[in-house]
């Protein structure tokens, strides 16, 4: 038997595992379903993004779900008297997350109509010798498309399950908070700590600040150092970004490749050229034997005259590579204490290259010759959001014209929306760098003192559910320019 085909059977009876792993047994929660757990004493609570309100005097319909909104929500309240919704996840609770923002659907104390279709995924939590187990994780669509919708399910579980390091960041539009992105994914060890930049594009402030949320939303324990928002007021026209190290990057004339295959010579420019919904991802039919890697090759024209340039991508995890982690974990079996102590006292270098070996992140070479030269790479980014991020390459050994880049990775470890390249900087801009006035957690705590600065005190969110509300004050600019916000 190929290896591929060996590949593609181990893939679908160990998404079959995941439905088992870790408690009882996971089972998908049909409309039907509902109205079991209603009579057995349950309460729906509905969610958009960081949006929560319940639902009562329930009615089960052929067509949907109908009811009363009400906030009977605990609420904590800052210090300037902002108030966030906080309510716990536990076994007494049905949770609906919705397509739509809740405030479409109408006021405190309406009476509304729920149409299954409005409804993205439905969870059960019941407590199992101190677990919280999610009983039921599904997504609608499986009742009309069930082959996409199992597929989506099952992914929707593996990243519950194995998701590994990454607080999770909820940005105020002037009208409510929407998830904007995770932070610090794979910095699951002290060794590889590290600082993290995310752009946030659709933060808008209130009268006097830009307010966000960081939160815990899965089984992890999160330790957080600084919070810090560095602020970029430029000319219109540019696109600004911050690489790993920290270094502006102001990107004018961007220019997508003129040629991009992957590793099978499939064409995939018309994929990776616009940020849209149309993405790459690794194909299971496209694997080769013998070979586990996932391999793109982009194609640039260099200018007379230049040596650097910026490389620009907009990409995520896929939730096979959580997955394939987890299960490395546990093939430690008895040894995983003793691995992970190691690990807490090992050398960054050392872990660093194991990552480069494995093909966790996404790596990326330049063709010199017919032979491929190491540049640099991009860190794991998570598989909840797509995150843009830049590079700077070295293109000194590379003659003006037509030259090659390789973005490689292990196979389905990445998906990638968009990639282009920069050879212009844009230096004209005003960097500020904003502490925050007021970080209070759902316990009404305040620990700005904690992410203040770089040091050894930390801010720890060791459950599910612990979130804080961050508020920085607004810096004020010149009319007619832009700001670029990046925590």
């Amino acid at each position: 038997m190929s290896l591929s085909k060996i590949i593609k059977q181990a893939l679908v009876i160990l998404l079959c595992l995941c439905l088992l792993c870790n408690c009882k047994s996971y089972k998908r929660v049909a409309p039907a379903n509902v109205k079991y757990q209603l009579e057995t004493g349950k309460v729906i609570q509905l969610h958009y993004g960081v949006e929560r309100i319940y639902l009562t005097n329930i009615i089960i319909q052929e067509a949907g779900i109908s009811g009363t909104l009400k906030s009977s929500i605990e609420v904590y309240k800052s210090s300037k008297g902002k108030y966030v919704d906080k309510t716990p996840r536990d076994e007494k609770l049905v949770h609906v997350y919705l397509k739509s923002p809740i405030h479409s659907l109408g006021n405190h104390d309406d009476v509304i109509s729920l149409p299954y279709n409005t409804i993205e995924t439905i969870e059960v939590y019941e407590v199992e010798k101190g677990k919280s187990v999610v009983y039921g994780i599904g997504t609608i669509g499986a009742f009309a498309l069930p082959a996409i919708g199992v597929t989506m399910g099952i992914a929707i579980i593996i990243v519950a399950l194995t998701k590994s390091s990454c607080p999770f960041i909820y940005t105020y539009d002037g009208h409510s908070y929407n998830f904007t992105g995770e932070i610090f994914s794979g910095a699951v060890f002290p060794p590889i700590e590290r600082h993290d930049y995310l752009c946030l594009p659709n933060i808008q402030p209130d009268s006097i600040a830009y307010n966000f949320l960081i939160c815990n939303e899965v089984r992890e324990i999160q330790h957080i150092n600084l919070l810090e928002l560095m602020i970029i007021d430029h000319q219109p026209g540019a696109k600004f970004l911050i690489d790993k190290y920290g270094t502006v990057h102001g990107l004018r004339n961007i220019t997508t490749p003129s040629s991009a295959f992957d590793q099978s010579g499939i064409d995939i420019l018309s994929k990776i050229s616009h940020v849209d919904d149309s993405h790459h991802k690794a194909d299971i039919n496209s694997l080769k034997d013998s070979v586990l890697v996932q391999q793109l090759y982009l194609k640039y024209n260099k200018p007379e005259n230049t040596s650097t340039a910026s490389l620009i991508i907009r990409a995520k995890n896929e939730p096979w590579l959580d997955y394939s982690y987890m299960r490395f974990h546990d093939q430690l079996g008895k040894y995983y204490d003793r691995w992970i102590k190691k690990q807490q006292k090992a050398k960054a270098s050392k872990m660093h290259q194991w990552s480069l070996d494995q093909k966790i992140p996404l790596i990326v070479y330049i063709d010199i010759n017919g032979e491929k030269k190491y540049l640099d790479h991009f860190n794991v980014s998570g598989p909840m959001a797509f995150k843009d991020d830049v590079l700077p390459i070295d293109l000194s050994e590379v003659e003006a014209g037509e030259f090659t880049i390789v973005l490689e990775s292990g196979f389905m470890f990445w998906e990638i929306d968009y990639v282009a390249i920069s050879f212009e900087q844009d230096t004209c801009y005003k960097l500020t760098h904003v502490g925050p006035e007021e970080v209070i957690t759902q316990d009404d705590v305040d620990v700005r003192s904690m992410v203040q600065f770089n040091d050894d005190d930390y801010y720890v969110q060791p459950e599910v559910g612990d979130e804080a509300f961050v508020s920085f004050p607004v810096p004020d600019y010149k009319e007619g320019d832009e700001r670029t916000i990046i925590l």
